[in-house]
């Protein structure tokens, strides 16, 4: 299936249908050759003339594949072998294969877009994971792919410098994927990661780290947290992180030069890395509770503007490909490669000398074509400026104590969510802070604190980043004072609007604890109906609620955040202040605002 990484166990399987296949071919060539011996009698009667016409290849059949980068040489070796197989005498038709290596992302775009000339106009599309041509296929209804088949596995694995790694007991002790995301703000040796919506074996690390750590708010921060900062160190493909490998002893820890000393990849690729004798060496980190793997489907493609006749030829040459690379010889040829077989197994090159081991990780759950999707989207929230301007109510409910949470207010909790979701946020996001109460600015129910900046922007001597911990920290709430709810929704809906940055998320986070108590202001029916009329979907901002506390009543803020296509999230309990804001804005970058 599509966008899933098969078993092992799926491996003795195929390899009994293709021994059929293999077996009607057997006996097929059997009869040929009865007959070519019959035609070699004619052909002595007849004369040499006659064997130079009917000797050799009576039609040529030119296959076309198309394979990721890393497995393009063994591909190749092993279609040699199957066009010797093609030179002897009376053979009749005859086997081209031309093989080309493209990366899997592109092939992915090309297919989706139509434009497949590009990249070799396949026949044969053997990509490094079937993530791939479940992208194709989740792209529209009429898919040239056919079924992708395993021809080879390669698990992902924290490839890293062959001297931090014996540091930390390699190849004896193996840490665990939350050991991996904890040491990746913290480690000397620096994490770099390939983009993963054009790499695979990142994608795949992210969902390993999902499968682990489960999904809610409190995951959703730690994979965020994890992604921002392999994000710091992302590079567009595995090649530009190699070319950031330290190339020397003294170049590990040169964290200054942008060097990286570990980073998701394949075991294959660290073998193939080590096997050009670099002066430093990587070895593949297995984390303790298993691997995703990578697949290499072999994806048969229906060519447009091919006759029947032709079809026909060109699968049965697929075929004899697909056969040669699942028999003993081309899985010898693959693992001398560095790959394993479709049930894992190694070739004796994988020694720790290589940086791999021979014994295979546990497999990690298949990606889900559904959750790949939510880690590209949440890939894209970790990664996506924004503009954001938090209203933060001081109404004088906000200093009531809160149970369950000894010495703490509703006012503690909500500054601390506001303090923990700031360093999440990229440098450049804009992020202003205002209050609301009641009559706060003269006749105005909001103030502002800190106007909307860029968190890099320097204010004085200090950053706006640092600006806003100094002024959040400093804020309490107004003894007495109501809750001015509807005025600032709409003031600060308006600032935003008027302030809009495309290619950014724009947001107001509205975080209150109450109802709206103000009974000047404007009334809630009027408030949704004129954010309405302004919404302009071509320069959206969205109107993001948190309520909390015993008085926060769904009726009366759902109405108000989705008239702006955004979102309100209620918690009766303070306490889970942080957890409902972190989600708000993840789920309003990874819809895009």
């Amino acid at each position: 299936m599509a966008g899933r990484h098969r078993a092992a166990g799926d491996g003795a399987s195929r390899r009994e249908e293709f021994q059929r296949r293999r077996t009607t071919r057997r006996r097929s060539r059997v009869r040929r050759a009865a007959t070519a011996l019959l035609v070699l009698g004619v052909l002595a009667a007849t004369g040499a003339f006659a064997a130079t016409r009917l000797l050799g290849c009576t039609s040529t059949t030119t296959l076309s594949v198309t394979t990721s980068p890393d497995i393009a040489p063994a591909i190749r070796q092993v279609a040699d072998s199957v066009k010797d197989d093609s030179r002897g005498p009376v053979k009749g038709a005859c086997t081209e294969i031309t093989v080309t290596a493209s990366p899997s992302d592109q092939v992915a775009q090309a297919f989706a877009a139509g434009k497949t000339t590009s990249v070799g106009n396949p026949d044969v599309w053997i990509p490094d994971s079937s993530l791939w041509p479940g992208r194709v296929a989740a792209a529209g209804d009429q898919s040239p792919l056919g079924r992708p088949e395993s021809i080879a596995q390669s698990p992902v694995v924290v490839a890293m410098v062959r001297p931090a790694a014996k540091q930390q007991g390699w190849p004896d002790r193996q840490p665990s994927w939350t050991d991996v995301a904890a040491s990746l703000g913290s480690s000397q040796v620096k994490f770099g990661i390939a983009d993963p919506t054009r790499c695979a074996p990142s994608m795949l690390t992210l969902a390993g780290l999902r499968a682990l750590l489960g999904s809610g708010p409190e995951a959703n921060l730690q994979l965020v947290a994890a992604a921002r900062m392999l994000s710091s160190r992302m590079s567009a493909t595995t090649d530009d992180v190699l070319s950031k490998l330290p190339q020397s002893l003294a170049e590990i820890q040169q964290t200054t030069a942008g060097r990286v000393g570990a980073f998701p990849y394949t075991e294959q690729g660290v073998w193939a890395y080590n096997h050009k004798k670099p002066a430093v060496p990587l070895v593949a980190v297995y984390p303790k509770e298993g691997s995703p793997y990578l697949d290499y489907p072999f994806t048969p493609v229906a060519r447009a503007g091919v006759s029947q006749a032709e079809a026909g030829r060109l699968q049965d040459s697929a075929e004899k490909l697909h056969d040669r690379l699942l028999s003993d010889q081309g899985t010898v040829v693959l693992q001398d490669h560095g790959f394993r077989s479709i049930d894992r197994q190694a070739g004796v090159d994988a020694t720790p000398a290589n940086g791999v081991v021979l014994d295979a990780p546990k497999s990690l759950p298949p990606v889900e074509p559904a959750s790949l999707g939510e880690l590209q989207r949440l890939w894209t929230a970790a990664n996506l400026s924004g503009r954001i301007l938090t209203v933060l109510d001081v109404s004088g409910s906000m200093g009531e104590p809160v149970p369950g949470a000894p010495g703490k207010t509703r006012m503690d909790l909500a500054k601390q969510a506001i303090l923990t979701a700031l360093p999440l946020l990229r440098e450049d996001t804009s992020v202003g802070v205002w209050n609301f109460s009641t009559k706060l600015a003269g006749g105005k129910d909001y103030k502002e604190i800190v106007p909307i900046r860029p968190l890099a922007t320097v204010v004085g001597d200090a950053s706006q980043r640092s600006v806003l911990n100094a002024a959040t920290s400093k804020v309490t709430w107004k003894v007495g004072g109501g809750t001015g709810l509807y005025d600032t929704i709409l003031a600060g809906y308006r600032v935003m609007s008027d302030g809009y940055q495309a290619g950014r998320i724009n947001v107001l986070v509205v975080m209150t604890d109450g109802k709206n108590d103000d009974p000047g202001s404007i009334s809630r029916d009027r408030l949704v109906k004129t954010l309405k009329s302004e919404f302009d979907p071509k320069k959206p901002v969205a109107v993001i609620v948190v309520a909390f506390g015993p008085e926060v009543e769904a009726a009366e803020v759902k109405p108000i955040a989705a008239a702006t296509h955004g979102q309100s999230y209620l918690t009766r309990d303070p306490r889970t202040i942080t957890q409902v804001l972190l989600q708000a804005i993840f789920d309003a970058a990874a819809s895009g605002g």
